[in-house]
Order: structure tokens, then sequence, then C-alpha cells
């Protein structure tokens, strides 16, 4: 999932954090 983080982030910041988040701690569901 690092590479998927890196490429959403560069995509968009917030989104790309949001997406990352939920894909990593889906429990948090934020």
């Amino acid at each position: 999932p690092d590479g998927t983080f890196l490429l959403r982030f560069s995509d968009s910041e917030i989104g790309g954090i949001t997406i990352a988040w939920k894909f990593d701690s889906p429990d948090r569901n934020l």
C-alpha cells in the first residue's frame, strides 16, 4: 500500500490521505 499512498498523495493531498487512511485503517472510517 506504500506505492498507492504515494501515488494518491501526489494526485490529491487531502483525498490521497483520506483514501490511504481508509485502506490502511477501515475500522476508523474517518
